[in-house]
């Protein structure tokens, strides 16, 4: 006996997709269509139930339209769906829950852990709701299934492993999950995909989210899809996002041009993520040592970069390379400058004040030379 499942969280519909200036209404149009590919799957692989653990959308208070579009793909779906509302959606009076779904769409209403029976599928679901935006019980707690050779016990749930008792995510230790004897627990509110792991009976997994937001959510993402039966948990990643974030590590030592670092920057683009490396998202962070009459314009890389890739943001982080030899012999008010701050430095007190002594560096070479701009921000 086993079941077919798909288990999916954090789809944040409706997110505002903040820094990347006017890609960010693309962004947030592609989060909802994202989900609308997970169903697409979900017909074609012929699953019998959606796990959503929770977040399936960012804010009680959304557009009805992307709240209408997801029901009306709901009501066109031929499998069942269970929907445990997480901190970013919980159960209230005037969320979206609060209204009619289709009829094959179970929703936890309550905060605490209760079980529907879903005789069709031979398969007791169990779950809860988040009521607002903290949850600090642990609804999972002395919970334990009687265990059934005639029916699969999953339970859907937004919660964090956590050991730590002033956690406000319906904080879960892995002894309240073994001793659940679930046979798999859906995971909602990491945003980084776990293995499927296995506490004594129980199996029990993170799925990510499946369409990231920020650069603190880079790779690949999607969700679990597989079947389930007692004592056996059989579930494969699949990627569904159509772009990725991702932060790159460029070092343009040897570059004496602009144009050298925005090829050499789509070279290494291409090289890592392949044919299909236009359509990502990406933090560049420019590192190595450049010469002191050589000059980054972030501003300008921006522009060029944005032209040939989804988008792109230029973080220079290299140094600038002094010749300490020729330097000793050199007394012009640049290199009395230079030779200040190398000792400022050399004596900062920690990282962060070195950091701040070699942008201050960079900063005056580039005024000896009438390169710096001032930008209002």
């Amino acid at each position: 006996m086993e079941i077919k499942i798909a288990h999916c969280a954090d789809l944040h519909i409706g997110s505002q997709c903040c820094g990347i200036g006017n890609k960010g209404e693309t962004r947030k149009h592609e989060i909802k269509n994202t989900f609308l590919k997970i169903l697409d799957v979900c017909h074609r692989e012929k699953v019998e139930l959606l796990l959503i653990a929770g977040d399936l959308f960012d804010d009680v208070n959304l557009s009805s339209a992307d709240v209408q579009d997801v029901k009306n793909a709901l009501s066109k779906a031929s499998f069942k769906v269970a929907i445990s509302p997480g901190n970013h959606d919980p159960f209230t009076t005037d969320s979206p829950y609060a209204s009619q779904w289709p009829g094959n769409t179970v929703i936890f209403k309550n905060n605490k852990i209760e079980c529907v029976e879903l005789d069709d599928l031979k398969v007791r679901l169990w779950g809860f709701a988040f009521k607002g935006s903290y949850e600090k019980q642990n609804f999972l707690k002395n919970v334990q299934v009687e265990k059934s050779d005639s029916v699969i016990d999953i339970c859907v749930m937004h919660g964090n492993i956590s050991s730590s008792d002033e956690d406000v995510y319906c904080p879960v230790k892995i002894c309240d999950i073994e001793k659940s004897r679930m046979d798999y627990i859906a995971l909602g509110h990491v945003h980084k995909r776990s293995d499927i792991c296995r506490a004594g009976e129980t199996f029990y997994a993170y799925p990510g989210c499946p369409d990231g937001r920020g650069f603190d959510e880079t790779g690949d993402k999607g969700f679990y899809i597989g079947t389930v039966s007692k004592g056996h948990c059989n579930l494969a990643f699949k990627k569904i996002c159509k772009r990725t974030y991702e932060v790159l590590n460029v070092d343009i030592s040897n570059s004496e041009t602009e144009n050298e670092i925005i090829d050499l920057i789509l070279e290494k683009t291409k090289e890592i993520y392949g044919e299909s490396y236009r359509e990502n998202l990406y933090k560049i962070i420019l590192t190595g040592y450049v010469s002191e009459d050589f000059f980054v314009d972030v501003l300008r890389l921006e522009t060029a970069l944005n032209e040939k890739l989804f988008f792109a943001k230029v973080t220079d982080n290299t140094e600038t390379e002094i010749n300490e030899d020729k330097l000793k012999f050199r007394n012009d008010f640049k290199s009395i400058f230079i030779k200040k701050m190398l000792l400022k430095i050399e004596n900062s007190k920690n990282e962060q004040e070195k950091t701040v002594n070699k942008n201050a560096l960079k900063t005056g070479l580039r005024a000896f030379c009438g390169d710096v701009k001032y930008y209002g921000d």
